[in-house]
């Protein structure tokens, strides 16, 4: 047979495709007195309208194929060669906006200055016309 020298729960041939049956082991199942034949299809004789399914979100964008865990599994040259110009990226923009933030700071210092010079001009004129 061809399931010599195979354990019984391997004999696909023997048993139609379901393991851990042998050959000759009383009826099959959907046959009368264990005489041939193949137990009636359920799956072939269905009728399934798609209409019917529910839509579910794998439906909609197919299943995410990406692994999950650490994105990049090995890290090689050019990654980190990335990493560092995207971190030198990010230091020179904040370094940029400290110093648009000091210009902004002596700006305003300049600015008070001036309007500290006016107020006592403008003090002194007014105490000069009160008398």
């Amino acid at each position: 047979t061809p399931s010599q020298g195979m354990p019984q729960q391997f004999s696909v041939m023997a048993s139609r495709g379901r393991p851990g049956t042998k050959r000759g082991s009383g009826t099959q199942m959907g046959t009368q007195n264990g005489q041939g034949g193949m137990p009636p299809s359920i799956g072939l004789n269905t009728d399934v309208k798609i209409s019917h399914r529910p839509v579910t979100s794998q439906g909609l964008s197919g299943m995410q194929t990406r692994p999950l865990g650490p994105s990049r599994q090995i890290a090689d040259k050019s990654y980190w060669l990335k990493i560092l110009r995207d971190k030198v990226t990010e230091i020179s923009k904040e370094i940029k906006s400290m110093q648009d933030e000091i210009v902004r700071h002596n700006n305003d210092n300049q600015s008070q200055t001036h309007m500290e010079r006016r107020y006592e001009d403008t003090i002194k004129e007014v105490r000069a016309l009160e008398g």
